[in-house]
């Protein structure tokens, strides 16, 4: 299937060709395929369930205007989600190997040679942090614990949680992987229990003050309330909703540490996007069951909040829910780390960046403890040197906007793929053929989330431009460029 030129892209656990890419040659002794099927699903299920479902529901609510759309939208997202999972899968089986998005990358793209390496390389390795999740769980540490937030202590608190999951990670691998799999289940059950909830309360086992609120809510529920509803609106909703599912690709990034990799990423996909279609569908139905339509346009990101006083009362939301949600931002902080270091290991070994074999080696424990340590600094940094405000919030927002680029760039590649197969030495026969109707709804939903951020919103957010973020994502984009001009100079003079 492969030739001289093609470029072929194998992790440590599998043959690697290295005519095309260069990679460093460097042992490797990383523990081998060891993630199992049960491994896999919460792999994925821990990156996908974040803080949206319990946050975004009102704003969707208020953009779409009926509660029959909202429910409708969030089953929306996860068909999304699937088209998107279908793209990953047909890549993730031609290539069964660690590094994800940098090997699809890198095999469509291949002239000029290694621009698209290069640039996904740097982008990476500046955007390598887990800052977002890292300060949400400090920040909801304290509140849990009936404290107030303080700045400082919530920046200590994702530095040390960071550091010792890093720690963890290098060290005991295996007791990692069983982090990540308790706090996954725990995850799951969390939203099961509220979901349960909504079917109970619509029969009325479960009684509330407040009289039928079900009966109220879902009388008359594709009806407009009288705000929302417009295309832009929908679209908006759409992309919030898309941002909530995003995670179903963690698995194509530790694909070399799967069992039966073909087998177990096309199960844990199915099963992961299923439940989670079914469980935010369902807390959905349990927050319109539970809350006043009209209440629920008005909580904003405190849905859950609400949802939980009106059940249980003051007490149980004041602390239970910043607990619920600092078991959702450790599960992220937990494979976030696992899946991240093992793409930034790979890239270490195409001698990219400066420290490249530091940054590839499995030494001293049979683990990318290197590109787990280059993750622990990039968080620490970017935990404490931006100033509380609007410029922290452009920091960790920063991420969002390349993840839509390269989802683009992926899912063209694979239209052109399927065009010339034989160009790129393709094989969908293989195993198995992305469906073209997934791909083009999947190219939309990724064209919407690099539109929408540069249209002007009708009330500013931050004292800073509403364009920043996706400017800030471009600019980085010509560094990876610019750095791949210095790299390749030899190349831009032979083509002039």
């Amino acid at each position: 299937m492969w030739d001289e030129d093609d470029v072929a892209l194998m992790d440590s656990h599998g043959e690697r060709d290295v005519e095309s890419l260069d990679p460093i040659e460097l042992p490797n002794e990383t523990e081998g395929r060891h993630l199992g099927l049960t491994s896999a699903v919460f792999l994925i299920l821990n990156r996908m369930i974040g803080t949206g479902v319990f946050s975004i529901p009102s704003s969707i609510y208020q953009l779409t205007g009926s509660v029959g759309w909202s429910l409708a939208l969030w089953i929306c997202g996860g068909f999304i989600a699937c088209c998107g999972f279908s793209v990953y899968l047909e890549y993730g089986l031609q290539m069964p190997f660690s590094g994800g998005e940098k090997n699809y990358l890198d095999r469509v793209y291949t002239k000029p040679p290694k621009l698209a390496l290069t640039i996904f390389t740097v982008v990476t390795a500046l955007l390598s942090f887990s800052t977002s999740n890292s300060f949400a769980f400090g920040n909801y540490l304290q509140m849990g614990l009936g404290l107030e937030p303080e700045i400082s202590a919530t920046r200590w608190i994702g530095c040390i949680t960071v550091g010792l999951v890093c720690l963890l990670h290098s060290r005991f691998p295996h007791a990692g992987r069983t982090a990540f799999n308790v706090l996954g289940f725990a995850k799951v059950f969390i939203l099961a229990l509220i979901a349960s909830t909504g079917p109970l309360l619509a029969l009325g086992i479960i009684k509330i003050d407040g009289g039928n609120v079900a009966h109220h809510n879902f009388s008359e529920m594709w009806k407009n309330d009288g705000f929302g509803g417009g295309l832009y609106d929908i679209g908006v909703a759409l992309m919030r909703i898309s941002y909530s599912y995003r995670g179903w690709e963690t698995c194509n990034m530790v694909l070399g540490e799967l069992e039966d990799p073909e087998r177990t990423i096309k199960r844990a996909g199915i099963i992961a996007l299923a439940t989670i279609t079914t469980l935010y569908t369902l807390c959905n139905y349990a927050y319109f069951a539970a809350i006043y339509k009209e209440d629920v346009a008005n909580s904003g990101v405190l849905i859950a909040g609400v949802f939980l006083l009106k059940l249980f009362g003051e007490s149980a939301a004041s602390h239970v829910l910043p607990l619920i949600i600092c078991v959702s931002n450790l599960g992220n902080i937990l494979v976030v780390t696992y899946a991240l270091s093992r793409v930034v290991q790979e890239l270490g070994k195409h001698d990219i960046l400066p420290f490249s074999k530091f940054l590839a080696s499995d030494k001293p424990w049979k683990t990318p403890a290197a590109a787990l340590f280059m993750h622990f600094v990039m968080t620490v940094l970017t935990l404490t040197l931006p100033p509380p405000g609007d410029i922290y919030n452009f920091v960790v927002d920063l991420s969002t906007y390349p993840v839509a680029i390269f989802a683009t760039m992926i899912t063209i590649g694979l239209i052109l793929v399927h065009r010339n197969p034989e160009k790129y030495s393709w094989n969908p026969e293989k195993s198995y053929r992305a469906p073209l109707i997934g791909m083009i709804v999947f190219l939309i939903s990724n064209f919407m989330m690099l539109v929408f951020p540069w249209i002007p919103p009708q009330i500013p957010k931050t004292g800073l431009p509403y364009y920043a973020s996706p400017l800030a994502s471009v600019l980085l984009i010509f560094v990876g460029l610019g750095y791949w001009c210095i790299r390749h100079n030899d190349y831009l003079h032979g083509h002039t």
